[in-house]
């Protein structure tokens, strides 16, 4: 415990002394909250006509998912944020990923318009960059996903539950085995990830910013358990190489 106060101390003094420096979008969100973000303006529901994923608002212009959410899709694709839609003109997978489980499991959509930060009241959920080393300490995340409506309603629904970083034997004694860039983490009460939590963010607070760390990615089927997640540190020069340019 006292290593993540440190850390986070730690973080907190970076963004002060270095302002937006250390974030992909200078104008990502704000929040009130100390422990769990409830504005979640960020969050995006990714559809294709086979799937529904999560995602999350990290430019303008881009919305951050798994790349599962992306592989073998020929039809089109759409993503809502609030009420806005927009349609999927690209889909970027990592090109180190293969077929869902496994590593990699990251990728971005390029949406056919721009959120208004002012007008659309939508912020990006904020991305941290040169900073994994202290994001890695970090033990206890906010984990949100779209869960399967009741009969007769279309809509997802937005579900978020709390997790703790686990050892990686934790997760490789069921599953394959974990690279340096994911890491395993369980539910502290109730249920785990989910379908339809596929794509969706870790994120914790930091000096009152909503910050991004993983990206949910597979775990058992019965949502029970230790599950596997994308470490969005070990990704953010990539990020950045596709949304600045």
């Amino acid at each position: 415990m006292k290593c993540l106060l440190l850390s986070l101390a730690l973080l907190e003094l970076l963004l002060w002394h270095k302002g937006s420096a250390l974030l992909l979008d200078k104008n990502c969100a704000w929040t009130d909250d100390e422990v769990v973000p409830t504005n979640t303006h960020w969050i995006a529901v990714v559809r294709s006509s086979f799937f529904t994923c999560a995602g999350t608002l990290i430019s303008k212009n881009y919305v951050l998912t798994a790349a599962q959410c992306i592989y073998g899709q020929r039809g089109p694709m759409f993503v809502q944020l609030g009420e806005r839609h927009f349609n999927v003109s690209r889909g970027i997978m990592h090109r180190g990923y293969g077929m869902q489980p496994g590593p990699n499991d990251i990728g971005l959509l390029k949406l056919d318009g721009e959120v208004n930060y002012s007008t659309d009241h939508i912020r990006p959920i904020c991305i941290l960059m040169d900073a994994a080393s202290v994001l890695q300490n970090i033990n206890r995340f906010s984990a949100f996903g779209w869960r399967k409506p009741k009969a007769g309603d279309d809509s997802p629904v937005l579900t978020t539950h709390q997790l703790r970083r686990l050892p990686s034997e934790k997760c490789q004694s069921d599953m394959l085995p974990l690279t340096n860039k994911q890491f395993c983490a369980d539910s502290e009460v109730g249920d785990g990830s989910c379908n339809g939590d596929a794509g969706g963010p870790l994120a914790v607070i930091i000096n009152n910013r909503p910050v991004q760390v993983g990206i949910t990615s597979y775990g058992p089927k019965s949502c029970n358990g230790p599950a596997v997640y994308t470490d969005v540190t070990s990704y953010t020069r990539w990020i950045a190489s596709i949304v600045r340019y």
